[in-house]
């Protein structure tokens, strides 16, 4: 049976389409993640007072940056997030 270069997973092409689709896949998480981010910026724009800061102190899975705190703050509506203390300096 013959089968297409690389379709195996062996050789040069084959490895250059898995990275490619990797790639792929990367950039396409990273715009979801960007439009999901700009969607959430835009609604606490919306009900986070003008100069106001809010405070979050990360808790999540990531031990980088478990126990590091983020001011979040409405700028001229826009949202700015700094690192204010914590392992994720």
């Amino acid at each position: 049976m013959l089968s297409a270069p690389g379709a195996s997973g062996r050789g040069s092409s084959g490895a250059d389409y898995r990275s490619s689709a990797r790639a792929g896949l990367w950039e396409r998480g990273a715009r979801v993640a960007a439009d999901a981010y700009e969607r959430a910026a835009y609604r606490l724009s919306r009900i986070l007072p003008q100069s106001s800061r809010l405070n979050y102190t990360y808790q999540g899975p990531r031990e980088d940056l478990r126990g590091t705190t983020f001011a979040i703050e409405n700028k001229l509506a826009k949202i700015v997030i700094s690192c204010s203390s914590g392992s994720g300096e």
